[in-house]
């Protein structure tokens, strides 16, 4: 009866484990505009970054923000309301400012050069 039990709960608590439909992502987090920043990198804003991670339970996707003069950030998308590869501008050459937006694990290691939608312009 023991055995029993101790099967029944093992398999229960599977169960439970297997139903868990939550989401959960890994993303570089990083900027390098506040040098005080517990997440500054001066690298940030650079194509190729490969620096500190973020990992969250509540969200499935990644941003990329480019500023002005080579910053940037790069982080958890907390709202979940971008479509992978989604991008938008604004400002223009001198003063231009870029958020991507991508899904799955470290997708925000670039300079956004995946951006698809007519709203979005690569930032090389």
């Amino acid at each position: 009866v023991l055995k029993m039990r101790t099967v029944m709960l093992c398999s229960g608590f599977l169960l439970l484990l297997l139903l868990h439909t939550g989401s959960c992502v890994i993303c570089y987090d990083c900027e390098n505009i506040d040098m005080l920043a517990p997440n500054f990198d001066p690298g940030c804003g650079g194509a190729y970054f490969d620096g500190q991670t973020k990992e969250d339970i509540d969200a499935d996707g990644c941003f990329t923000a480019i500023y002005p003069q080579g910053f940037g950030m790069r982080s958890v998308d907390g709202t979940s309301d971008y479509e992978d590869h989604f991008c938008e501008n604004y400002g223009d050459d001198y003063n231009f400012i870029g958020y991507c937006y991508c899904k799955g694990d470290l997708c925000n290691n670039d300079r956004c050069q995946y951006c698809i939608n007519n709203n979005a312009t690569t930032l090389l």
